[in-house]
């Protein structure tokens, strides 16, 4: 043997190693005896949140043991709420966790090793809080009266709820959801963190609601739950009642009204009745009635307690004429005790009396020169002969009788010395006239007879004669000469219907003059001037005519008196007195003398209604014209009242019902009345009677169906299940608000709530499960029960609800677990379909869709799969898709990862996640490939029958039988070193694999070489799969000679030579420039502390020829790259030798002396092993003798076959060639040395 370097390992060095070896053997074995005790490591104190699902790990014991070996836990005492794993001490929750029950658990954890007394380690577990707990109202039921005038921000009531909870999920927040009825949404406030009740708005007894229903929300601040972020909360009614305070006026029923009273009417005397009334209904105080204000004092008195307005004193209508006669008075209606502002609240408002008319004056004669006073005397002037007719001048005389109408009629008539030869127009007059003294006859004025005339004039009432008056009028008479024109009649009574049309003919009257010059030249003309805008009469022709028709209204003036004049050419003049009186026409309809009439009555019997509807018609009194008769229009109501056609006194026929009215009239009816006169055409008149019908509470409510059958799903808490609806017919809120309520042992599940029906048409009892309830179709698939519609006076009535729970589709669908689906590569099916989904629903009724999520290859490092090979419809169908093709040999398994969703789901989750593996079954489509070697192989030139000389390795990338294949030699030619060929008979053949999983074929020769032949062989191998498919290929074997041989020691052991073959190869064939061929690698083990391993190889070039020993030793040592020389000293080589069997004898020696000495370890080791097993038999270790394999290698002979060799001998592992590798060990007197000590002891 020949050193490489200084470096290489002395042989002295094995005796050391020997030495080092035997004292890690005692180290071993002292801590083998000393055992030492596992210890717990677990934190003292442990948190776990309370909503950890049963099942879920709560915590781990944690513990640990210096040898490692496997440790069981346990508790102490079995708890009832956590259990442990006893192998893997993961704690799992046993039942579920209750903060608020118990907050703080202590547990005695217990691990054992087996060997030692069980540690033990109390620890405290605290659970921390999870939002699982809903707020709870506390002191319900919650109600609350509260006065109409309370002031904004008034407390109505406080409410309260606890939550179990801690921290934010503990906290409680209060929230308005909702008030009833709807118009009271913004009247309350709640306060968030206080649950205190404010109130917003305005409340009133009377025009709002008398009560509210307030629904109140209790929150807590959120929190985890189970892992998600959950808000609890719970609800609860209040129920507030507003109390009436004496907060409004008093209001008045029956005005402002007008009422009449006859001038001259007795003291006492009733004339009107007021009536007010106190609109705070729950406190209705006594109203005090007086009078405010009057338009004219002492008149009239009311009554403080009926309301009832009297004649204080006689009066006389003529003392008020500037006012026509009427009388306003203003009314005040005051409560009799004090209101909330501490004073008596009043009302007032206005009555209209008129004074009616009675003929109580007498006709006075008036000088209205200046302003109108009452004269007895009177002068004035005429000239002597003048014409008849023609008037006194010089008097402004006027009669005027201050009563109305009928009683103002009066006559004028005169008396005195010249009487006869005066007249007085008019003799007839109404209310007031003009009064002119006529000529008569001019014969009898004569200035020469007399300078003065006096006539006495007297007016007398037509209905009272005794109220008349007297005039002394004196008249001067003026002295004149000619003859007058003359009239054939002094007075013409003429008559013509009122608004007659302008140039209406009234008469023609002509008068005569005896003088021949005046014979048609008599000009006639009206006096006085006054009177034209009346009338007019031709100059020429003396015809009267209307001269404005609008003006002639008779109800207005009946009566004008005129002159009419006639002058002729001498200015003499005539005159006639023209009396014409305007005759009726039927031009005014009769007047109410109210714009309407109200009156309040409630309904049911006992009830009477007396009301006088009058009418005033100013046509002629006393004809048809003026004449009144009463009637109702035919309506709706016209047949539940009737009227006196005379009086006009309106009564009732029967007793009213107001739930017969329409709703919509709010309970008033309207009546027609009319006032028609007698005239032609008759002319009439309306006016609307308001009658306001009073509710009382004469209806109890009625259901509208005395059995109701609903449905309502399981499992919903709070769900609505539908409504009741009952009717109170009583048209009033007070009167037909219904409340409901549940009776006959449901109450507790069920809840129900008063809602107003729209339309007015009632009230829904909308029924719902309770808040806290969730019904069981599975425990109770029926309730039957009572709902009860109360009114305010406890009138009632009932009906029965049968309710029916209904299967709800609350189930989770579900994918079998374990499904596969088995397809072929490069699949072509019809549709493209190789398999269904079905996936499991509980629920009666399901409609399953499938879909997609994503797929996985396992086949692949990161598992996403790099084409989407597969789809899956919604009906479940897995299909290829079209777009690629599915390829075993890219993978041969496809994971789909697949959600199916039931879309019928209505509470809970509706989809769940599984997966379905895709097996691809392996198809023939892959020719088998050689696996590229190296083309050279080493063959001794002697070499034997059946001699290993080569292997050749394919693969195919099919699988299972598509991957077996087999070897055939198909050609064997031969090329010397001339590169002259010879072709040969097969004298090789190839060993198929031993196992379907193995592609290496070994090639044999099938009888001994020819030694003479110098070159190589090319042997053509044919691989070939179970389906036919095959390639060939060529393998070459150099025959080198033996004297070729190199032999490599290496200070290592085989097994180590084995581990760096590769990077020891790479170094020789580096260094040299050949390709190194290893024949026989040859090791002895046993011998740690002179491991040795012997190494043959050739060193061929690529023509066949070879490097001799030393050639290899002075270009490994000599080459100027030392990197290969480093690595290969690092690897252990120490020298390089020739490989012929003589050179090695020596190097052998050193070999067997390290074998020696590790056998003497052995036996050593085995001597102690046997005491300690006396002395710890409790020890549970295992000996792994049997590791000496490890260092087994594998010899390729010249002669021989190959196979495992066991260190130290030179013997296989066939049965009975090595006692230590047959005997059957004790496994309990096994020491179980850890077998990475062992071999870090042979390292050494």
């Amino acid at each position: 043997m020949s050193n490489i370097s200084d470096t290489l390992v002395l042989h002295t060095e094995m005796g050391r190693l020997t030495i080092i070896s035997f004292l890690v053997l005692v180290t071993l074995t002292a801590k083998a005896h000393s055992n030492l005790i596992p210890e717990i490591t677990t934190d003292d104190l442990i948190r776990v949140r309370e909503d950890t699902p049963v099942g879920h790990r709560a915590f781990m014991i944690n513990a640990t043991d210096p040898e490692g070996v496997p440790l069981r836990y346990s508790f102490k005492s079995v708890s009832a709420l956590f259990q442990p794993n006893p192998t893997t001490g993961e704690v799992t929750v046993k039942s579920p966790l209750d903060r608020e029950g118990q907050e703080v658990h202590t547990l005695m954890l217990v691990v054992s090793d087996g060997v030692y007394t069980d540690v033990q380690k109390t620890v405290t577990v605290v659970l921390e809080d999870g939002n699982d707990n809903q707020p709870v109202f506390q002191g319900t039921p919650y109600n609350a009266k509260i006065p109409e005038n309370a002031a904004l921000g008034t407390t109505v009531l406080r409410v309260s709820a606890k939550d179990a909870d801690s921290g934010t999920s503990g906290y409680v927040g209060y929230y308005m959801s909702g008030v009833t009825p709807s118009d009271g949404a913004g009247l309350f406030e709640i306060g968030e963190r206080t649950g205190a009740i404010t109130l917003m708005g305005g409340l009133s007894f009377t025009e709002k609601s008398t009560f509210y229903q307030l629904d109140v929300t209790a929150k807590d601040g959120g929190g985890i739950l189970e892992g998600q972020q959950v808000i609890q909360s719970s609800s609860v009614f209040i129920f507030v009642n507003v109390e009436d305070v004496p907060d409004i006026d008093p209001l008045f029923v029956n005005l402002p009204s007008t009422a009449t009273v006859e001038e001259g009417t007795p003291s006492g005397t009733s004339v009107f009745k007021v009536r007010a009334r106190d609109p705070d209904t729950g406190i209705n105080s006594p109203i005090k009635y007086s009078i405010a204000s009057a338009s004219a004092t002492g008149l009239f008195q009311i009554d403080e307690d009926s309301g009832v307005i009297s004649v204080q004193a006689p009066f006389d209508r003529e003392q008020y004429l500037e006012s026509d006669g009427v009388i306003t008075l203003e009314i005040k209606a005051e409560e009799s005790t004090p209101n909330v502002h501490d004073v008596n609240a009043f009302a007032t408002s206005e009555i209209q009396i008129t004074i009616r008319d009675v003929n109580d004056n007498k006709p006075e004669f008036y000088d209205c020169t200046e302003a109108c006073v009452i004269q007895n005397t009177f002068s004035g002037n005429i000239d002597e002969h003048s014409a008849v007719g023609l008037s006194v001048l010089g008097l402004s005389m006027k009669v005027i009788d201050g009563d109305k109408g009928e009683n103002s009629t009066f006559t004028l008539s005169i008396e005195g010395p010249g009487k006869d030869a005066f007249s007085v127009s008019p003799s007839r007059a109404v209310s007031n006239t003009i009064v002119q003294i006529l000529m008569k006859t001019p014969a009898d004025v004569d200035f020469e007879k007399g300078a003065f005339m006096t006539v006495k004039l007297i007016a007398v009432d037509t209905k009272k004669e005794e109220f008349k008056s007297t005039a002394t009028v004196t008249i001067t008479i003026n002295d004149i000469n000619d003859n007058s024109p003359k009239f054939k009649q002094e007075t013409y009574n003429l008559e013509i219907e009122e608004h007659s049309p302008a140039g209406t003919e009234i008469a023609t009257i002509t008068a005569t003059d005896p003088d021949t010059e005046d014979v048609g030249n008599i000009v006639y003309k009206l006096l006085p001037e006054s009177m034209l805008e009346f009338f007019n009469v031709d100059p020429d022709t003396g015809r009267i005519t209307v001269e404005n028709g609008d003006l002639l209204d008779r109800e207005g003036r009946s009566f004008y008196s005129a002159n009419l004049q006639a002058k002729d050419k001498a200015n003499n003049t005539g005159t006639a007195i023209l009396e014409i009186t305007l005759l009726d026409k039927n031009d005014n309809a009769p007047k109410m003398i109210r714009e309407s009439y109200i009156a309040f009555v409630n309904e049911g019997p006992g009830v009477n209604l007396k009301l006088q509807i009058q009418a005033i018609d100013d046509d002629q009194p006393g004809t048809d014209n003026s004449k009144i008769e009463y009637q109702i229009v035919e309506s709706e109501f016209s047949h539940d009242f009737t009227i006196n056609k005379d009086t006009g006194i309106l009564k009732m026929t029967d007793a009213l019902d107001r739930e017969a009215l329409d709703p919509a009239l709010n309970g008033v009816i309207e009546l027609n009345v009319t006032a028609y006169d007698k005239g032609i055409p008759p002319l009439g008149t309306s006016v609307i009677v308001e009658i306001n019908v009073g509710d009382i509470n004469d209806n109890s409510p009625l259901f509208q169906k005395k059995e109701y059958n609903f449905e309502v799903k399981e499992s919903e808490k709070g769900a609505f299940i539908n409504s009741v609806l009952a009717k109170d017919k009583d048209q009033t809120e007070m009167n037909n608000r219904i409340s409901f309520s549940i009776t006959g042992g449901s109450s507790g599940t069920f809840s129900v709530r008063s809602v107003p029906a729209p339309n007015n048409t009632g009230y829904w009892g909308n029924i719902s499960v309770d808040q806290d309830i969730e019904l069981d179709y599975e425990t109770r698939k029926t309730y039957t029960f009572k709902v009860q519609a109360l009114d305010l006076d406890r009138k009632e009535d009932s009906a029965t609800v049968i309710l029916k729970v209904l299967d709800v589709n609350d189930e989770t669908p579900s994918l079998k677990t374990g499904l596969v689906i088995e397809t072929k590569e490069n699949n072509t099916v019809d549709g493209g379909v190789i398999g269904k989904i079905v996936g499991d629903d509980k629920d009666t009724v399901h409609q399953l869709e499938y879909e997609l999520l994503r797929t996985e290859c396992p086949c692949n490092e990161s598992g996403v799969c790099q084409e989407e090979w597969f789809l899956v419809e919604p009906s479940g169908n897995v299909k290829i898709n079209p777009e690629y093709v599915v390829d075993y040999e890219s993978c041969h398994e496809v994971i789909l990862h697949v959600q199916v969703t039931d879309t019928l789901t209505e509470l809970g989750k509706n989809s769940s996640e599984g997966t379905i593996t895709v097996r691809i079954e392996d198809i023939n489509d892959h020719v088998p490939e050689f696996i590229q070697t190296q083309p050279n192989f080493v063959v001794a030139e002697s070499t034997d029958r059946d001699t290993s000389v080569a292997s050749v390795s394919a693969t195919d990338r099919d699988s299972g039988e598509n991957a077996i294949i087999t070897f055939e030699v198909l050609a064997v030619r031969f090329v010397n070193n001339n590169n002259e060929t010879e072709d040969l008979n097969k004298i090789f053949k190839v060993d198929q694999p031993p196992t379907p999983s193995d592609n290496t074929g070994i090639i044999r020769s099938l009888q001994s070489l020819d030694a003479s032949k110098k070159g190589r062989y090319v042997i053509t191998v044919e691989v070939k799969d179970k389906g036919g498919l095959s390639s060939t290929s060529e393998v070459v074997i150099f025959t080198v000679d033996q004297t070729f041989k190199v032999s490599l020691e290496f200070r290592s052991t085989a097994e180590d030579f084995a581990n760096n073959q590769a990077n020891i190869k790479w170094a020789l064939e580096s260094s040299t420039g050949t390709t190194v061929h290893i024949v026989k690698v040859s090791g002895q083990t046993e011998q740690r502390a002179a491991a040795l391993t012997i190494v043959e190889a050739y060193f061929i070039f690529p023509d066949g020829t070879a490097l001799q020993h030393d050639t290899v030793l002075n270009m490994v040592n000599g080459n100027g790259n030392t990197e290969y020389r480093d690595v290969l000293l690092g690897q252990g080589l120490s020298g390089v030798n020739a490989g012929s069997e003589d050179n090695q004898g020596e190097g052998n020696i050193e070999m067997f002396l390290l074998l020696g000495v590790v056998g003497g370890l052995v036996i050593v080791l085995i001597v102690m092993s046997t005491l300690l097993v006396f002395m710890r038999r409790n020890y549970q270790r295992k000996l792994k003798a049997a590791k000496a394999m490890n260092s087994a290698t594998m010899s390729i002979s010249e002669n021989q076959k190959s196979g495992p060799v066991v260190p130290g001998t030179n013997k296989y592992t066939m049965e009975g060639a090595n006692p230590v590798l047959n005997l059957n060990i004790e496994t309990t007197t096994d020491l179980g040395f850890d077998e990475e000590d062992s071999n870090n002891d042979r390292s050494r």
